[in-house]
């Protein structure tokens, strides 16, 4: 991957509209979603019928993405690619601080480890890790250590 456009749709209010998010959907590459944004979007392309993980197939075959990520909040993230691969990997449970930023360092971490060159599997795991270490702290932007836990060895994953 030369370049990523990530689109961490963060659908809020009525402050949406199936034309603007199908325009942002063709310019990207990353396409990030939680589980309750895929239920509405389930619903305004018509994707009936489908599991979570067959509706993020549909998106990165319509649109041609590079990636779809698919969050569950506390319960697992999945991350799919165009040439197929898929990571699943269970919310590592950690005594929670404050939640705020964790969905950007999961983003930004996934973008720079596989810009790095890691493995969907590797980038997934370390943006899981980074995303669990920022709920153990107050605020957006913590002092991050020179080597981050990792939590999903810690809880037998």
């Amino acid at each position: 991957t030369v370049a990523m456009k990530f689109f961490d749709i963060n659908l809020r209010g009525d402050h949406y509209s199936k034309e603007l998010i199908e325009e942002l959907l063709k310019a990207t590459t990353v396409f990030k979603i939680n589980d309750e944004e895929l239920l509405l979007l389930r619903d305004m392309f018509n994707i009936r019928g489908t599991s979570g993980e067959d509706a993020s197939r549909w998106f990165l075959d319509e649109f041609d993405l590079d990636y779809v990520i698919l969050t569950a909040g506390s319960a697992y993230s999945t991350i799919m690619s165009r040439k197929g691969e898929v990571s699943t990997l269970d919310t590592p449970h950690v005594e929670v601080v404050d939640t705020v930023g964790a969905g950007d360092s999961f983003s930004g971490t996934f973008t720079a480890r596989t810009l790095l060159g890691d493995s969907l599997a590797d980038a997934h795991r370390k943006a899981v890790n980074t995303a669990a270490f920022v709920c153990t702290q107050a605020g957006a932007w913590p002092e991050y250590p020179a080597e981050m836990p990792d939590y999903l060895v810690a809880a037998g994953k």
